[in-house]
């Protein structure tokens, strides 16, 4: 009868993890997608509060911090596609300081992941962007560092060179 107990409750636990890993799995394949494909910046934070709840329920994943750390910063992204120029950080400092802490978890969870220094770097340009004259001299290094320890992780990476293009077109001459 012990025997019997023990296999039942294995078998329920082994039954619970795998739906709660479907689940999270269903969760993400919804999601992911929208973070490329939506340029709103309410749009955007709700997106990045849903990966937040996952990442809540599911603490042992990388993924869900990772991309809310990313739907983050694309929000702070949409203040300066506005076409205005001058200091934004009031608008960009809070998105880039919550991305900064949800990117930190990810990377305690996947160390030396080109991923997520890709991402590291998206942060350093953000925070950039906010102030563009008072900040390059100190967050540009810090973007380069990062692109260039996502490339060392993993030169075949294609958003290496995707993020490489984009700053060389957006470089003032």
């Amino acid at each position: 009868m012990k025997k019997f107990l023990s296999f039942l409750t294995a078998l329920f636990l082994m039954t619970a993890t795998f739906a709660q890993s479907e689940k999270y799995t269903k969760a993400m394949e919804a999601l992911v997608p929208s973070v490329d494909t939506t340029r709103s910046h309410d749009a955007l934070l709700s997106i990045a509060n849903s990966f937040e709840r996952i990442a809540t329920a599911e603490k042992t994943q990388w993924l869900p911090y990772y991309y809310a750390a990313l739907a983050n910063i694309n929000a702070g992204y949409s203040f300066s596609m506005d076409g205005s120029f001058g200091d934004k950080s009031a608008d960009i400092d809070p998105l880039a300081d919550k991305a900064e802490a949800l990117l930190t978890k990810a990377d305690e969870l996947n160390k030396d992941n080109s991923e997520i220094w890709l991402v590291k770097k998206m942060l350093a340009s953000l925070r950039l962007m906010g102030n563009p004259m008072a900040r390059f001299q100190e967050y540009g290094p810090i973007a380069a560092a990062a692109m260039e320890t996502a490339k060392k992780l993993n030169a075949d990476n294609p958003r290496v060179y995707l993020l490489e293009g984009q700053d060389l077109y957006f470089t003032p001459e």
